[in-house]
């Protein structure tokens, strides 16, 4: 229920402030006449589909937050604290992707790239909401959970590193290092 009243709060309402847009795309046109979509909601209702697949009861998500809860976590951990953490992430992924396309107009981010950006950013996601407020070591095993059971692409594993030594860079949905990264 969680999960489907995120998704479905995503497709349907618009993440930025425009008032004007978010009126005009929530708004029917004339019976007959499809509704009018806008660019960003339609990107929302993309991110939506590729995040559904993957927040299903016995999915990646459910599996992770399940492990994540037996955990030594800092503060009490809760399941709402740690699905709002990861909904926020998944909020400012779209945003990414929004303010990618609109300085892209002409090579906006094709289907593919959208999936690989989205399911890399989905995996740091949890780890970071689920494991966030543990020590080094756990945010690590975490890190190894989600290798063992998810087939989504993830960075190589060298003794020592963690999928949280990574970030994904938005211009081709590929694993970087933290310490490559420009600032």
């Amino acid at each position: 229920m969680i999960y489907t009243n995120y998704l479905e709060t995503l497709k349907s309402v618009p993440l930025d402030d425009n008032e004007e847009e978010n009126s005009s795309a929530a708004r029917k046109a004339e019976p007959g006449i499809e509704e009018t979509v806008s660019p960003n909601l339609s990107t929302q209702r993309a991110v939506a589909t590729i995040l559904g697949k993957h927040m299903t009861d016995d999915g990646f998500v459910t599996k992770t937050l399940e492990h994540a809860e037996k955990l030594d976590h800092i503060m009490d951990f809760t399941r709402m604290r740690a699905l709002n953490t990861l909904f926020s992430l998944m909020n400012k992924t779209v945003r990414n992707i929004i303010e990618y396309n609109a300085q892209h107009l002409v090579s906006r981010m094709s289907a593919d790239h959208l999936e690989g950006y989205v399911t890399k950013r989905l995996v740091i996601g949890v780890i970071w909401s689920f494991s966030g407020d543990a020590k080094l070591d756990l945010r690590a095993k975490l890190g190894d959970f989600v290798r063992g059971i998810t087939t989504i692409n993830l960075p190589p594993s060298f003794p020592g590193s963690s999928i949280i030594d990574y970030d994904v860079q938005i211009d081709n949905g590929e694993w970087v290092t933290w310490t490559t990264m420009d600032n």
